[in-house]
């Protein structure tokens, strides 16, 4: 069931994998942007990554779902350590 509902273009081999290494990048950006000080464009990172965990999880198995269980804490961890760096200074 699950297949007809996605696009073939998210069935195919490795995509979870770049779905991870975008979702990383995008919550590094959003990192950075909070501690830049630009919570909006910080914020639509964060959803962004978001999305990209989402979309590697659908129809992942095994390691590939054990992946984008730990990029999830990682890009969370990287997200409120520096807003927490960020609320620290003010």
């Amino acid at each position: 069931m699950a297949d007809a509902v996605s696009p073939r273009w998210l069935q195919g081999p490795g995509w979870s994998s770049v779905a991870l290494a975008i979702a990383l990048a995008l919550s590094g950006i959003g990192a950075w942007l909070v501690l830049d000080g630009h919570p909006r464009l910080a914020g639509g990172a964060a959803l962004a990554a978001a999305v990209a965990v989402l979309a590697a999880t659908r129809g992942a198995t095994g390691r590939e779902r054990f992946a984008a269980l730990v990029v999830d804490r990682v890009a969370e961890a990287a997200v409120l350590a520096s807003l927490a760096w960020a609320g620290r200074g003010s």
